[in-house]
């Protein structure tokens, strides 16, 4: 093989299809690099170019840090709407239960209406009691209202006021809203005097 024929060979094979073009390219940006730095030699080259792969685990846990927080915001709100769902279910199981209390019995609305309403006997101990232990129920307001004079038939309704308390750090201090005013109504018909 002539000498000018090798050459050309030796330059050809740059041009061949088989040569990943994308890391030619890479490698002339990290020589570059090189040089605007002020480094010549292969040994620096290389420590710039572990210096961008060091760089490029950094923009990872950059990466995996803001989506850890956002993963955390997401989680907390969950929790916290998971909770307000169980405590307005509870409240509206104690409602409902007292309604229907006072309903059968409407001159026990509280143990102070008489001898005959003494706990367990009223609506109020019944609104407290049906709801379950996890609901804080003396920060609740209950309201219990019925006519008077009252007879069969009349309306009688049981509204309970809570203030929920989120443990998520991140709406109050967004929105500005801590507590939650959760609120229930039960109402039901005077059946028996």
């Amino acid at each position: 093989m002539s000498k000018d024929s090798q050459n050309f060979y030796e330059t050809s094979h740059l041009w061949n299809k088989d040569i990943d073009y994308h890391n030619l390219y890479i490698n002339s940006v990290f020589i570059f690099v090189a040089v605007i730095m002020g480094t010549s030699d292969a040994q620096d080259t290389a420590q710039v170019r572990g210096g961008w792969r060091n760089l490029e685990r950094g923009q990872s846990l950059v990466e995996v840090s803001i989506g850890f927080v956002i993963l955390v915001i997401i989680v907390s709100g969950l929790l916290d709407l998971g909770r307000a769902y169980f405590i307005h279910i509870a409240l509206e199981d104690g409602a409902g239960e007292a309604a229907l209390y006072l309903s059968i019995n409407p001159g026990c609305r509280t143990a102070a209406d008489g001898d005959d309403c003494a706990d367990p006997n009223n609506a109020e101990y019944r609104a407290l009691n049906a709801g379950g232990a996890q609901v804080d129920w003396p920060a609740a307001t209950i309201n219990i209202e019925r006519p008077d004079p009252y007879g069969v038939g009349d309306p009688v309704s049981v509204s309970i006021t809570y203030p929920f308390h989120l443990i998520s750090p991140f709406v109050p201090r967004f929105a500005g809203i801590n507590p939650i005013y959760l609120g229930v109504n039960a109402s039901q018909v005077i059946i028996g005097e």
